[in-house]
């Protein structure tokens, strides 16, 4: 996993690549100065490869926690943990897949 903003960038990139045009909501959240935890609701629908599954083109939704680490106003570092093995199950895919690192 990539730390910072580059973290968060790829997180985004995989996102969309998995399913397209995704909409977020955010369910809750706690702030200080310096960090930012997020408990989000990811909906979207399987367009492209997730994890080694085909599309589907199945809808989802998914939680994903997500911790922000900021310094001078800037992202730091990025760590989201989404309910992978959920998705799964909502895409039809029981089968052993390999588990990505956190980003």
């Amino acid at each position: 996993a990539t730390a910072g903003r580059d973290g968060l960038r790829q997180h985004v990139s995989f996102l969309q690549s998995s399913f397209g045009k995704y909409r977020f909501t955010i369910e809750d959240q706690v702030a200080d100065e310096n960090s930012v935890v997020l408990f989000w609701t990811l909906y979207g629908t399987h367009h492209g490869d997730f994890l080694g599954l085909a599309p589907t083109e199945k809808p989802i939704d998914t939680t994903i926690v997500s911790l922000v680490r900021l310094r001078d106003g800037r992202v730091s570092s990025y760590k989201g943990h989404p309910d992978v093995w959920g998705t799964i199950v909502q895409l039809g895919a029981t089968a052993t897949l390999s588990m990505p690192e956190p980003v």
